[in-house]
């Protein structure tokens, strides 16, 4: 193949972005759709922790919080002591999609990481093709 370096960068680029996107899309508990509806028209409240999950560094916490009358239950990583509040997003037409805060907040971090190993991902593939185009050319 005789592609540019530049070329073989921004493939590179390109292919690691896109499977990284497709990674967080399927971990999200909602989807992409639904990640994207609580950052444009989700509303904060508080929700009562109810119980915390699993061991180590993967634990996540469910909770229940009330909309107009209506109790809901959600879940979301890191854990609270039962009892404890804690700041979650719902979407006003569809109360039952929530979200803690904290993972609203990480989402977005997960994204901006993800868009960091992509330029990674591209300028260590133009350097090898650069340094195998020179090797080439000896």
């Amino acid at each position: 193949m005789n592609a540019s370096p530049l070329l073989m960068g921004l493939f590179n680029a390109a292919l690691t972005l896109a499977a990284v996107m497709v990674a967080i899309t399927f971990s999200l508990p909602h989807g992409w759709s639904g990640w994207q509806r609580l950052q444009q028209s989700g509303r904060e409240t508080q929700a009562a922790v109810v119980s915390c999950d699993g061991g180590g560094k993967h634990r996540s916490m469910s909770f229940t919080y009330t909309v107009d009358a209506r109790s809901y239950q959600g879940s979301g990583s890191g854990c609270l002591a039962a009892g404890s509040e804690v700041a979650i997003v719902y979407l006003p037409d569809d109360p039952s999609i929530s979200a803690t805060k904290r993972s609203q907040n990480l989402v977005k971090w997960l994204f901006a990481m993800g868009f960091g190993v992509a330029a990674l991902s591209g300028f260590t593939g133009s350097w090898a093709a650069r340094k195998r185009l020179a090797m080439r050319q000896r």
